[in-house]
């Protein structure tokens, strides 16, 4: 299996990544992470995704984080807060076959 705690490879023309951080409410992975990833630009946090930092980013990322959190109206909410002048993105199984 293909670990998701890794920082993606950017084309020569995008912007440079000065920071980013994962939050994840497990400590284990969180920790996990922390051990596998040595990019100085990549930090992991333990957190709840319900109560990001207000203001704290300029792009908010999840990968199919919201079927998993108690509430996840509250968990994009706090994306918007996160990032309120910036992206907000998401995705999710897909639920068309039931």
């Amino acid at each position: 299996m293909r670990s998701a705690c890794r920082l993606p490879t950017a084309p020569e023309n995008a912007p440079t990544i000065v920071e980013a951080t994962g939050v994840d409410s497990s400590a284990g992975y969180v920790e996990w992470c922390r051990q596998r990833i040595a990019d100085p630009r990549a930090r992991f946090e333990v957190g709840d995704a319900a109560e990001l930092p207000v203001g704290a980013a300029d792009v908010v990322v999840s990968g199919l984080m919201l079927n998993f959190v108690p509430d996840p109206a509250a968990a994009v909410r706090s994306m918007g807060a996160a990032a309120p002048a910036g992206t907000v993105a998401a995705y999710v199984w897909d639920y068309a076959e039931g």
